[in-house]
């Protein structure tokens, strides 16, 4: 895909250059399932820099040492669908466009992602530390397109085979997580994505159960990590994004025992607490399982040395 922020800087100027002034028209509330195409991209990106305030990271509980794979405290998550019968062409010039990446060393990374359930369409994320390393990609990539005309070209036809795209970003939520210092996206083969819509007020519940599933499978002895995000923009709030990394298909496997530990070890009284929670808390919980494709992303070179044998294979 070649990531989210060079999309909305190369349509920014795109629509700067064909009409003289950037689009005005109201944005639309959009999701990780496919909605209508975001048109208001100038707009997005102005926000994006403007929110670029300590106050938006000081609810973080705690730190995370900062190392290749590790949960990134920024999400930007694009979501893409293709015209029919497209998909192959498509595949083709997002390889294109990572190779061109790649051969030019610039400093943006993305991660991209093949829809193995739910829609059929590509889901790219490009992870950070903070808005001002947002800032400094976009940078980073203005720079590489206005020397390398290969880049917005490539990213042109992209654009042309695009029948609708969603756009989001969110902040990681330390108090929430599981686990999260073995957490490693460098290692996974496959990200698990749970999108939960809570009802407003209900805030406070939804971190009470999510912190309970924590305790259970720490009773379970479960190992494996997941990282939680609170939506900031891109779809209405309050809405939450687990992301579960995944070695092989057979972790699922494993997770399924732990959830099923819980239901068993859980009171009767345990359980009916639970079940009104969710009843309660939540508007609604959809999950999807992502196949990463190295082939189509652009990482870093510590990430890369992590698992070279996946992040760098033979491009055509």
């Amino acid at each position: 895909m070649g990531g989210p922020v060079r999309q909305l800087l190369l349509s920014s100027l795109r629509r700067r250059k064909n009409s003289g002034h950037p689009d005005h028209r109201p944005s639309r509330t959009i999701s990780l399932v496919p909605g209508d195409c975001m048109k208001n991209l100038p707009k997005a990106i102005l926000i994006l820099l403007l929110l670029a305030m300590p106050r938006l990271l000081e609810a973080q509980a705690e730190r995370i040492m900062v190392r290749a794979g590790a949960p990134p405290k920024v999400l930007l998550l694009v979501y893409q669908q293709f015209k029919p019968g497209a998909a192959a062409a498509a595949r083709h010039k997002l390889e294109e466009a990572a190779t061109a990446y790649e051969r030019y060393n610039i400093p943006a990374q993305f991660i991209d992602m093949e829809a193995v359930t739910g829609s059929a369409g590509t889901l790219c994320l490009d992870p950070f530390d903070s808005f001002e390393a947002v800032e400094k990609a976009a940078a980073a990539i203005a720079d590489a397109n206005s020397r390398h005309s290969d880049l917005v070209r490539a990213q042109q036809m992209i654009d042309e085979l695009v029948t609708r795209q969603t756009t989001l970003t969110a902040l990681r939520r330390d108090d929430l997580g599981y686990h999260t210092d073995t957490f490693d996206l460098s290692k996974a083969r496959y990200l698990r994505i749970l999108v939960a819509r809570v009802a407003p007020g209900h805030e406070a519940d939804f971190a009470e159960e999510t912190k309970a599933l924590a305790a259970s499978y720490e009773k379970a002895d479960s190992k494996f990590p997941w990282a939680v995000y609170q939506v900031d923009l891109g779809m209405e709030r309050p809405a939450y994004i687990f992301l579960v990394p995944l070695r092989s298909l057979k972790d699922l496997d494993d997770l399924l025992a732990s959830s099923n530990s819980r239901q068993r070890d859980a009171s009767e009284a345990e359980r009916q607490h639970m079940q009104q929670l969710v009843r309660e808390a939540y508007l609604s919980l959809e999950s999807n399982l992502y196949a990463i494709s190295p082939e189509l992303s652009h990482v870093s070179k510590d990430f890369v040395a992590a698992d070279p044998g996946f992040w760098k294979p033979k491009r055509k």
